[in-house]
């Protein structure tokens, strides 16, 4: 269907949430919008439809490495854009970037990407994790390498991916993050009462949760009355932190 855009991400709460804005604007402005994803739950399917977004979904394994799965989401891909015969896809996150951007050049569908961080695939010094940084980095270039824009949301990343030679600095582009309507939070006055910080990240080690907590232990053991605060959810990424670990850190954390 052409005037038509694809959108790949992998969690439809993501979608909802984050690229919800984005979504209401190109349907708004005459696009037939449909999302790829996991299955979305029934009122995760309501709030896309309230965006005017249609869905289909595919199943993306996250924090997983697999061979086999991921050549299952390749040939999904390709199928549903196929079915769709959008003009454009956009993907954001590893897994949609990778396998999207592949069977956009499979499909011969002009391919936008959002890089949103570099993630697992590039932490570590051990010899299995370069071992994984030099597959990404190789699939990656594949994979953008006919896109017609990356998008970044930090300058950053855009230096790394154009350093390593992953995307060309004239097709690179940097945006203030993925930002959110004003419309639906308030603003509130800063409270009058002792200092609190409040973390809210998956339990990731790449989000700099372990540096959180060692900066929570320094300053409570000089400001006791200062309370840090920690909101998220487990994960099932190699680099998930386990709750026993957070459990250590609820001396100077409060998790929730």
């Amino acid at each position: 269907m052409r005037n038509s855009i694809v959108v790949i991400g992998v969690e439809p709460s993501s979608l909802v949430n984050f690229r919800g804005e984005l979504l209401k604007s190109m349907s708004t402005h005459g696009s037939v919008v449909t999302t790829l994803s996991n299955m979305p739950t029934n009122i995760q399917m309501t709030n896309l439809k309230t965006l005017n977004v249609k869905n289909k979904f595919i199943t993306f394994s996250r924090g997983k490495l697999s061979v086999v799965s991921d050549l299952k989401v390749f040939f999904e891909l390709i199928k549903k854009i196929r079915e769709i015969y959008p003009s454009v896809i956009l993907a954001y996150t590893i897994k949609p970037v990778i396998w999207g951007g592949l069977a956009a050049k499979f499909c011969k569908t002009d391919f936008y990407a959002l890089i949103t961080g570099l993630g697992y695939s590039f932490q570590g010094d051990t010899f299995k994790r370069k071992l994984l940084t030099k597959l990404v980095i190789f699939l990656y270039r594949i994979a953008l390498k006919e896109s017609k824009a990356v998008i970044f949301q930090n300058e950053d990343n855009r230096d790394v991916f154009v350093r390593r030679g992953i995307v060309e600095l004239s097709k690179a582009f940097v945006v203030n993050g993925s930002g959110v309507s004003l419309e639906n939070y308030n603003v509130e006055n800063f409270p009058n009462s002792n200092i609190r910080f409040l973390c809210i990240a998956r339990l990731l080690g790449e989000k700099g949760l372990r540096e959180y907590a060692e900066a929570a232990k320094i300053v409570k053991n000089k400001f006791p009355d200062v309370e840090f605060d920690l909101v998220g959810p487990e994960d099932s990424s190699p680099d998930a932190i386990l709750l026993n670990e957070v459990d250590t850190w609820s001396d100077y954390i409060n998790y929730k």
